[in-house]
């Protein structure tokens, strides 16, 4: 006789596209009538691109409707780079509008490395602002590392990935790519900015600021004569001969 197994389900039926990829699940239970103890959903079917990777996957009911997951969505999309890396994932409701999942996301982007580590992870709700997932408790984490494929550091970041400046003259958005210890020198004292060679000589000395409580973001590219940079510096306790760098390049 045929048992439930530890999968959740006792039998499965597989259909498939033309192209030979799985593109429907359906789970039953010993008694023949659908049924999937891990969830809710009873039937899952797929999408796939020419790369025979999966880009949609819709969840069903025992009545053949659209129906929520555990994680509280009823589709799925995914992106992917040329590595086949997935770069975007996006939830959506029965109605396939945008719905947050269990987590309050709505969307999550990522970027890699050449070596398929991720880079940045950075979660979105349902407005397409950031939004801070409940599970890790960040709205986006930004990784470095080594040649070796070590991981050196993680920096994390709230909704707030920005340094907004109000003007009577306008409105100004910063992207912060920098944080980290340095002295309490006064920087426009002791640093040369009358030319660009002269900045870019500053901009390129800030990645060269490396410890343990250090994080900058990849991909920031800084240049002496079109690039604008606002410092922010607060006190570190115990160390009054120290202060904390938070820079942030003019995006807007």
């Amino acid at each position: 006789r045929t048992i439930q197994s530890s999968l959740g389900y006792c039998i499965v039926k597989k259909g498939y596209d033309a192209e030979g990829n799985v593109n429907e699940k359906s789970f039953f239970n010993t008694e023949s009538k659908p049924a999937y103890e891990k969830d809710v959903y009873v039937a899952v079917r797929d999408e796939y691109d020419d790369n025979k990777r999966v880009i949609k996957e819709t969840y069903y009911d025992e009545k053949d409707k659209m129906t929520a997951c555990s994680k509280g969505y009823a589709m799925i999309t995914k992106e992917y780079d040329e590595a086949g890396n997935v770069t975007k994932e996006s939830y959506f409701d029965r109605k396939k509008r945008s719905l947050a999942n269990s987590d309050g996301v709505a969307q999550i982007a990522r970027t890699y490395n050449d070596s398929k580590k991720i880079l940045t992870e950075a979660y979105f709700g349902e407005d397409g602002k950031p939004v801070i997932s409940k599970t890790p408790g960040y709205a986006s984490v930004e990784n470095t590392f080594d040649e070796k494929g070590n991981k050196l550091s993680e920096m994390f970041f709230d909704e707030n990935q920005f340094v907004y400046i109000y003007t009577p003259e306008g409105n100004m958005a910063y992207e912060i790519f920098a944080a980290y210890p340095f002295s309490n020198v006064d920087i426009l004292l002791c640093f040369d900015f009358t030319t660009p060679d002269a900045v870019q000589l500053y901009f390129d000395g800030i990645w060269t600021n490396r410890s343990m409580t250090s994080h900058f973001r990849e991909g920031v590219t800084l240049d002496g004569e079109t690039s604008n940079v606002i410092t922010l510096s607060t006190c570190i306790g115990g160390q009054p001969e120290s202060r904390y760098l938070v820079q942030a390049v003019l995006v807007e």
